[in-house]
């Protein structure tokens, strides 16, 4: 093997090259860490958005009959379509015998029985995992389960609700508009604090505070003034509280 000593010229050819491929590695990290906190343009800042149409209803599925199911600690249901299943659930994506549910002390455990299409928790299939009361259980892809309260034995505060926003007739909030999926995000009131996790890695879900837009990837607290980009809607967060908590007192006053 042959050794050839660089001449001059070429090493500080060799050295310009390195400055140059560090000076755009830190300019990438610089657009990276900047983009966000990129100010919107001036003709879409927050108050310029309009809120976008959405329902509120109860979420249609399936709902696990408490009396019909007296269930104890340590003990299981089989959810599927067939008739010799525990909880019946008739929908076209639902297996014959599609999972199966164990009361734990203060949650439950669900576990898939080799289903077709598969059995979802908060958005992302699953084997076997533990299911808490605010966990969103979907067989099938698209049909949502709803197990009775007592099901769960944690203390919960009464002031405490949360719910399901996405394009699915299965979620509390309905947003019917491009770029939303089936069961897109999740959301948490809790008193004052209110609080979203997004249930898709693809959607979009993005806070805006104060003219910017900072994706959110996991559990971020949100405020009565800040906007939800959920896909291509966009949902004021003080508008969807007050008429969530007027939808609640109106069903509170019907009962």
């Amino acid at each position: 093997m042959h050794v050839r000593r660089l001449a001059r010229g070429e090493h500080l050819e060799i050295g310009q090259k390195i400055l140059n491929k560090i000076g755009q590695a830190k300019l990438e990290v610089l657009d990276s860490s900047n983009a966000a906190n990129t100010p919107l343009p001036q003709n879409r800042r927050p108050s310029a958005y309009p809120d976008a149409p959405f329902s509120i209803t109860p979420p249609r599925g399936t709902r696990i009959d408490a009396a019909g199911i007296p269930i104890g600690i340590r003990q299981s249901i089989v959810l599927g379509y067939r008739d010799d299943c525990d909880a019946r659930v008739d929908h076209a994506t639902v297996s014959g015998v599609h999972c199966r549910i164990t009361r734990l002390e203060t949650d439950c455990l669900v576990a898939d029985l080799n289903s077709t299409n598969g059995t979802f928790l908060n958005g992302q299939r699953i084997s076997r995992a533990r299911l808490g009361a605010e966990d969103l259980l979907v067989l099938g892809g698209d049909h949502r389960v709803i197990l009775p309260p007592h099901f769960f034995n944690g203390e919960r505060s009464a002031s405490r609700v949360h719910f399901f926003v996405g394009r699915d007739a299965g979620n509390e909030v309905v947003v019917d508009i491009d770029g939303v999926r089936p069961y897109h995000a999740k959301v948490v009131i809790d008193d004052d604090l209110v609080w979203v996790e997004p249930l898709t890695k693809t959607g979009v879900l993005s806070r805006i505070r104060a003219g910017l837009a900072r994706p959110v990837k996991n559990r971020t607290y949100i405020r009565r003034h800040d906007i939800l980009e959920i896909g291509k809607a966009h949902i004021k967060v003080g508008n969807l509280i007050d008429r969530l908590r007027n939808e609640l007192l109106h069903r509170v006053s019907r009962a």
